[in-house]
């Protein structure tokens, strides 16, 4: 299938707010779920355009991210209030099931999606995925503060995703928000992951300064029939590093799902 239309844009009012996300495409719906202080068309810019040749793609902004409405919270169950965010926007587009995929924060969230609310999902797309948060990712996220030391790029582009001066601020409550988490104890999801049981694959990067690799190899153990593939030459964000070849990895997966 091709699809050559531009995308529907929507905003529509869920459970914490007014979420906004563009439609692309024809076919089973799929939803590409963020990661921390990007946004859909920027994280999943590399795949868009080709997933849309064969699935009905809605890919949102978490709330208090590009042109969604701002959060009222950041604390330490925000990945919890997002996945129920989710649901509600998947409900009141009418599309379920889906076909769910989520990179790092998304990840977290769609963790959270599939151990809670299971029965909307068709298949389940891990990238860069952290079921418990540690050292080594709370020592990077760390490293966002102050924002005005960030890189004068990475300051540009997030003043341009989620306006000026906000963007900072939004920095400041996300990284305090994580530390809360972390010193919590780290359980963002809140439920075994044995409990997940439609087809899942877990993708993760080598070289990953954030998450180790050893959380995608646990991920794959408690997910009962999960699929792991661990790119050599990839970081963090697979599908940016290595966006042909991740392409490629989810729609066969997506095939074979049926």
């Amino acid at each position: 299938m091709t699809n050559n239309a531009e995308p529907l844009e929507l905003d529509v009012t869920v459970r914490h707010g007014r979420m906004h996300c563009t439609l692309h495409g024809e076919g089973e719906p799929l939803v590409l779920l963020h990661g921390a202080l990007g946004t859909g068309e920027a994280h999943f810019r590399g795949q868009i355009d080709e997933l849309a040749r064969s699935y009905r793609l809605i890919v949102p902004d978490f709330l208090g991210y590009g042109r969604s409405g701002r959060r009222d919270y950041f604390d330490g169950a925000f990945h919890s209030r997002d996945a129920e965010d989710v649901v509600a926007l998947v409900e009141q587009i009418g599309v379920s099931p889906v076909h769910l995929c989520g990179f790092s924060d998304g990840a977290i969230v769609a963790m959270v999606v599939a151990t809670h609310y299971g029965e909307i999902l068709r298949s389940l797309t891990l990238i860069g995925g952290q079921p418990v948060m540690d050292e080594k990712g709370m020592s990077m996220t760390r490293k966002w503060k102050p924002p005005e030391n960030l890189a004068s790029g990475f300051r540009d582009a997030l003043a341009r995703y989620h306006g000026d001066p906000y963007w900072s601020e939004m920095v400041t409550k996300y990284v305090d928000a994580f530390e809360g988490l972390y010193a919590a104890g780290g359980d963002p999801i809140g439920a075994p992951l044995e409990g997940i049981s439609c087809p899942t694959l877990i993708v993760h990067g080598v070289y990953d300064p954030w998450v180790d690799v050893s959380h995608a190899h646990d991920m794959h153990a408690a997910i009962t029939g999960s699929r792991l593939e661990v790119l050599e030459r990839a970081g963090h964000e697979v599908q940016r590093d290595r966006p042909e070849e991740f392409n490629r990895l989810l729609l066969d997966f997506l095939a074979s799902v049926g």
